[in-house]
Parts: C-alpha cells; structure tokens; sequence
C-alpha cells in the first residue's frame, strides 16, 4: 500500500468519525473532492468540471467551498439540477433528494445516497453505518457509463456491486 494510499484511507476514516454527526452535507463534499482524484471519465469538452446538485442546498454551497480551487486544471461549477433539463455538461451528478428514475448519460457519475442499497443507474451511493459516513460503488454501472474507477477508491468502498 502507498502512502499516499494510507493518507486517503486515513482522512476518510478520519473525517467519517468526527464529522458525520456535525455536518453531513460538509462530510459529503469533502468524499466528492477526494473521489474526483479516483476517476477516470471519457474525453469531455469545455473548459469547466460541473457538478449538479439535485435540491440540498447544505450540500450546494458546501461543494462551492470545498471547489475553489480547479481540479485536474479545469474550474468547477458547481450548478442545480431540476430533471427538467439535460444532465450536460455535468460529469458528476448529485441526486439525494429524488426517488425518481436515474438519468443514464454516458460520462456521468451519479452520486446518491440511500439507506437500502445502491439504486439501478448510480455509481456511487452515501450510507450513514454506525454513525459514520461510507460509500458502496457500482462498478459495472461506472463501466456501462464509460467511467473508470481507481483500484483505490475501490478497496475503501464499503460493498462494490
């Protein structure tokens, strides 16, 4: 294991235990920040990284602290997300709130958070465990989606499918 690695793992666990009681939605940005860093997407275009956000507003400004600086030499945008427009030129999608059938755009990873298990077209799902905040990956969904997922990230997911 690299170190690099072990620093990851160990702000995950870190920040998992301290925070998940404190601040959800500021725990959930910070998981964001650090997955970006894990995940390969197809050749995009435009110059900016976006992220919608469905609803949360706790969550929406929280991801716009966390982003103030680029990622992979690219600014993010963070923007909303209503279902009533095309999920592009979105790379991540939050989707916390709706129960609603999953956008299945390619080059998209959809990021939700539910108690019982991952939903048909998210990649990664949030799950409070034990008071700690933990992920499940949906492998073949970010394969169908043409996304490549890091060994690493992988080995921290709580259950991978």
């Amino acid at each position: 294991m690299s170190f690099a690695h072990l620093v990851f793992s160990f702000i995950f666990l870190w920040t998992s235990s301290v925070w998940a009681g404190a601040d959800l939605e500021k725990l959930e940005a910070i998981y964001i920040q650090k997955i970006i860093n894990y995940i390969d997407w197809p050749q995009a275009d435009g110059e900016d990284f976006v992220i919608a956000v469905e609803g949360q507003d706790e969550l929406f400004n929280h991801l716009e602290d966390v982003f103030r600086t680029p990622v992979r030499g690219k600014t993010v945008r963070i923007m909303r997300y209503d279902r009533k427009g095309s999920v592009a030129p979105a790379r991540i999608l939050c989707l916390f709130t709706s129960r609603d059938k999953i956008p299945s755009q390619s080059g998209v990873l959809v990021i939700t958070q539910r108690d019982k298990g991952i939903p048909d077209g998210a990649v990664i799902n949030f799950v409070l465990e034990e008071g700690k905040l933990r992920f499940d990956i949906n492998n073949s969904e970010a394969q169908r989606r043409e996304i490549r997922i890091n060994a690493r990230l992988l080995k921290l997911a709580r259950s991978i499918k």
